[in-house]
């Protein structure tokens, strides 16, 4: 039998981490938490990166990721885990979010035929099977002028950096850097990227919450 990869190893624990999160949570108090908690984030992010009518992006949505309060958008949602968030996740309700269609598919086969004005990726860029094949596609599909939204932990500590990057402890993690080298990676695959907005959303012993809004150059 086939050793699974770090990141097939990690999309498993993922799934069994969601059903243990979400066994005791109510669906309906549970949507409307997540409502409240996209809308205080929305409120972190510039103003005018959101009109009405936009095709947007949810990559790594996860199941109830920011497509629930974008109603006034066109959004596709694409995460691996779609199908068993449809399974077994009773708490994923693509009914409640009709202007949102799902793709079950890791980014980095993610096809799609038109590009997206606004891009995010919120806790999810940690999580990608292959970091420089997914921003090779998150550019494929940005538009020119358009904007990427990430959010991601980053390592504080060098110390704490190098143990975990060859320990599995964090093993939901399968890409263990610091800020910086998150930034420089991207940049790396898609130099025409420009960073236009930075903030840590908060901070914790060993990681940083990161928002960074990066720009696709004309």
């Amino acid at each position: 039998m086939k050793t699974p990869s770090r990141w097939q190893f990690a999309q498993m624990l993922e799934i069994r981490w969601w059903k243990n999160y979400l066994k005791k949570k109510e669906v309906g108090d549970y949507l409307e938490w997540k409502k409240n908690y996209w809308n205080t984030f929305l409120l972190s992010i510039p103003s005018d990166l959101l009109s009405p009518g936009q095709l947007v992006l949810d990559a790594g949505c996860g199941p109830a990721g920011i497509f629930i309060v974008l109603p006034q958008h066109q959004v596709i949602g694409v995460d691996p885990l779609i199908d068993q968030y449809r399974q077994h996740l009773p708490h994923f309700r693509p009914d409640l979010s009709p202007w949102t269609e799902f793709y079950s598919t890791p980014l980095e086969s993610f096809v799609y035929p038109k590009t997206f004005d606004l891009i995010f990726s919120l806790n999810a860029f940690n999580h990608f099977k292959d970091l420089t094949v997914s921003l090779q596609v998150l550019d494929k599909v940005l538009k020119p002028g358009g904007h990427c939204i990430l959010t991601l932990d980053t390592h504080r500590h060098a110390w704490m950096k190098f143990i975990l990057s060859r320990i599995p402890a964090d093993a939901l993690h399968p890409h263990q850097y610091n800020q910086q080298e998150y930034i420089q990676k991207i940049l790396e695959v898609n130099p025409h990227w420009k960073l236009v907005f930075e903030k840590t959303l908060k901070q914790e012993q060993i990681f940083n919450y990161d928002l960074l809004i990066w720009k696709k150059e004309d």
